[in-house]
């Protein structure tokens, strides 16, 4: 599995073992990446890897198409492509003032000053 960064959905693969999360940060806990993720009924937990691998998979059924997260240097700054469901979930946990945006039909990207950079990726863990 590839890591993952913050605002990233997260669709249960068992509706009795997990409802759809979101990642809200990622941490090393030893030889191992965690993720510290919230359900869509609000409860907070620490998963590692192999743990979001067991319970979730990346991609939604209802989508045809996933983006990978894409960052690229820009002239001004840095840039953040993702999915649209991947994009509400980083307006939540990213304060508005440190990006804006360029919204197309299944992905968004996310326009950010060389100045905020630092916070902006430290806000999703990048």
């Amino acid at each position: 599995m590839k890591r993952l960064i913050g605002g990233q959905p997260l669709y249960t693969k068992n509706e009795f073992s997990f409802s759809n999360a979101t990642v809200l940060c990622v941490g090393n806990s030893g030889k191992s990446i965690t993720y510290q993720i919230r359900s869509e009924h609000g409860n907070i937990g620490v998963l590692k890897d192999y743990e979001i691998e067991e319970h979730f998979n990346l991609l939604s059924t209802d989508h045809d198409l996933a983006v990978e997260p894409i960052v690229e240097s820009t002239r001004e700054g840095f840039s953040l492509t993702v999915s649209t469901a991947h994009a509400e979930n980083i307006k939540n946990l990213v304060p508005s003032d440190l990006f804006y945006l360029e919204d197309n039909e299944s992905v968004v990207t996310f326009k950010v000053s060389r100045n905020e950079w630092n916070r902006f990726s430290e806000l999703l863990s990048l």
